[in-house]
């Protein structure tokens, strides 16, 4: 069985929306942790308060028969292909170990 391991980086507050539409699609269930982009730099208001670029990160296990339809689902619920919005990709798996798929 090929294994695919979708990752998916969001802006945080966006993750459940987009594991919601891949498990619809067929994805089995997601992890996700928060991160911060370096890609993109802090700005400043109000003097001397800061804000960073805060990230969700989604991991998605599939058969590779179910990658092209949760792949289509995420990239829609996370509008990846609009500037700014996030990325996607995938990774081949080649050796896993506790979950079942």
């Amino acid at each position: 069985m090929e294994l695919e391991a979708i990752v998916c980086i969001v802006e945080r507050g966006r993750a459940n929306d987009v594991v919601h539409k891949a498990v619809e699609a067929g994805a089995g269930g997601a992890t996700i942790f928060f991160g911060r982009g370096s890609g993109e730099t802090t700005f400043s208001f109000f003097h001397s308060l800061k804000v960073e670029s805060a990230k969700e990160v989604i991991i998605i296990i599939v058969t590779q028969d179910k990658r092209a339809a949760v792949v289509e689902a995420m990239v829609e619920a996370a509008r990846v292909e609009e500037n700014g919005r996030g990325v996607l990709f995938t990774v081949p798996v080649n050796e896993i170990r506790g979950i079942k798929l």
